[in-house]
């Protein structure tokens, strides 16, 4: 969920940015003024709900709702428009999945779950004859090394 919630910050902060270049206070700031605006802002919020849309050339439609502190509580629902709908909750380090029957049978048969230790999903597959998805998930409670990148490191896209 974390790395939905930043994937899902970062389009909000690119859309932000499209959305503030028509219209106007009169102001000529650059994009990166207005991105670095707009991501100031982004940060100061205790709460946020990102709503998606996507939609596949064969038309069909999934969409996603996710309500976010940005910290460890968030709820999401998608919905298949060819029926389908999986809900998770997390509150702290508690993940709870509610998927419907629809769903369930949709993706019978592709769930990969450890046998030994903990019953962690390790993989889910997702075939038809348009597409083939396969998530993996690891790293289960190892310890996180991020830090941000050197000065040298970074590209500045301001004006």
């Amino acid at each position: 969920m974390a790395a939905v919630t930043t994937t899902a910050l970062c389009l909000l902060a690119g859309t932000a940015l499209a959305g503030c270049g028509a219209g106007g206070s009169g102001e000529d700031r650059s994009a990166g003024d207005i991105l670095d605006e707009a991501n100031a802002t982004m940060r100061k919020l205790s709460s946020v709900t990102v709503d998606i849309t996507n939609r596949t050339t064969s038309g069909g439609t999934v969409t996603s709702r996710l309500v976010t502190d940005l910290d460890g509580r968030c709820r999401s629902r998608t919905t298949w428009s060819g029926g389908g709908v999986l809900e998770q909750i997390r509150l702290g380090t508690t993940d709870y999945v509610r998927p419907d029957r629809a769903y369930l049978q949709k993706w019978k048969k592709i769930f990969y779950v450890a046998e030994e230790g903990e019953p962690y999903l390790l993989k889910t597959v997702y075939k038809s004859a348009a597409q083939r998805t396969t998530t993996s998930f690891s790293g289960f409670d190892e310890p996180l090394n991020l830090r941000a990148p050197k000065p040298d490191e970074v590209l500045s896209a301001g004006g």
